[in-house]
């Protein structure tokens, strides 16, 4: 497998971004799919601001966090409900899986989840399938695409045309019926360390990147992919995450790993593309959001709100020219932010923390990251190895997955 020497250390790298797609959807809903408009059982608190190397101090709104009635977790025709969230698969064949990705169509209804690792026989490889917002998953386990350990999807708008990439073989997978079947391009297979796929909204234009620093897009839902560095213009960092907007056009690359003198290191700078990932553009050179661990990011329907998390979570309103410390103040800022949604305008924003170990909570913004709520901590869904979050294009329905864990479901009425 080509560049096979780098492997020992790519698992770890892979196991430290979980890769995001771009205005992914996905719906929260119990079994009967009634809308959860209550309060949440976390406390809102104002952000961190830092911009420029200046850090503000944060306040704390009076929000704080209470007891809740379902803390200790009711039951609903087979899920279990978490305060503002609903495990879907609690008690199900989906349950417990090494869950690494998920996506979703703009309406939060077609849902698609990636799991690996066989071992042990207890976990199914595959990719799992909702068509009703969550409450019941069809896996496919005989697919190609199952069989490739998928570390990342991202979805069209109407759910038919869902991109993934494998992380250590397979290459990149398309499916242009919403998951039930896949094609595994053979030109791309060669390569290992796929960790960031995104989609445009029509599903035509998609973009991949791996953690040796190759940048591939398609122009036609897969079925042909380009080499945007086959001329050797490695930006010299390795991708970790990529997002689009919904024209294809407006790229946003998270680099993290430097292959160069002294060896592999996970920080890097945050680039841009606005000519479908022909050229690209390193927004963070110096600064406070220069040089520092990443993990995730997100981009709204036009481009120009973007949010990034790892070492923290910043936001740019200006597609990515400047860039703010938007991390919930009294949250340790060196703490591991693992995933991050956004629905279509940037306003309703979902990130899952991963701190003080691997395991943390599910944060949610109604005013694009000013201020930031805990909907998961004091809860049965608090502590969770969280790999992978969607929202759908109002922001109303999010659904998460963990590793080794379950798919979440949380849906309310957006703001």
């Amino acid at each position: 497998m080509e560049r096979a020497t780098c492997c020992s250390w790519l698992t770890v790298v892979v196991l430290l971004a979980a890769c995001g797609g771009t205005i992914a959807a996905s719906d929260d809903s119990t079994a009967s799919r009634t809308s959860d408009a209550g309060p949440s059982d976390g406390a809102t608190t104002d952000s961190g601001t830092t911009d420029s190397g200046t850090t503000d101090s944060g306040t704390t709104d009076s929000g704080t966090t209470g007891s809740g009635t379902t803390d200790s977790g009711t039951t609903d025709s087979g899920s279990l409900r978490c305060g503002a969230w609903v495990d879907q698969t609690h008690g199900t064949a989906a349950a417990e899986q090494l869950y690494a990705s998920v996506t979703s169509d703009a309406s939060g209804e077609h849902l698609v989840a990636t799991s690996g690792l066989t071992i042990p026989s207890s976990y199914t490889e595959g990719v799992w399938v909702s068509t009703n917002g969550g409450v019941t998953w069809n896996v496919q386990t005989a697919d190609p695409a199952a069989d490739v350990d998928m570390a990342s999807l991202a979805s069209s708008s109407d759910g038919s045309v869902i991109v993934g990439c494998g992380e250590a073989t397979g290459g990149l997978c398309t499916s242009t019926n919403g998951g039930v079947t896949w094609v595994c391009s053979s030109s791309t297979s060669r390569l290992d360390g796929w960790v960031g796929v995104a989609s445009s909204s029509a599903g035509t234009a998609l973009v991949a990147v791996n953690a040796f620093g190759d940048i591939w897009t398609s122009s036609n839902s897969g079925a042909t992919w380009i080499d945007r560095i086959a001329s050797g213009s490695c930006p010299c960092q390795q991708g970790i995450a990529v997002a689009s907007d919904a024209s294809g056009a407006n790229l946003v690359e998270l680099g993290g790993i430097h292959l160069g003198g002294g060896g592999p290191a996970f920080n890097g700078d945050i680039w841009t593309s606005n000519d479908s990932g022909v050229t690209w553009t390193d927004r963070t050179p110096s600064g406070p959001a220069h040089d520092v661990p990443w993990a995730a990011v997100a981009s709204n329907a036009t481009g120009d709100k973007l949010i990034a998390v790892g070492s923290g979570v910043w936001l740019s309103t200006d597609s990515g020219a400047t860039w703010t410390d938007r991390t919930p103040s009294g949250v340790n800022p060196s703490g591991s932010w693992r995933a991050v949604a956004s629905d279509a305008t940037g306003t309703h924003l979902v990130v899952a923390s991963g701190f003080p170990s691997w395991t943390g909570d599910l944060w949610t913004s109604t005013d694009s990251g000013v201020t930031w709520t805990n909907e998961t901590a004091g809860t049965c869904a608090a502590n969770q190895a969280w790999s992978g979050v969607a929202s759908d294009a109002t922001g109303s329905h999010l659904v998460a997955v963990a590793s080794g864990g379950d798919i979440w479901t949380r849906v309310s009425q957006a703001q």
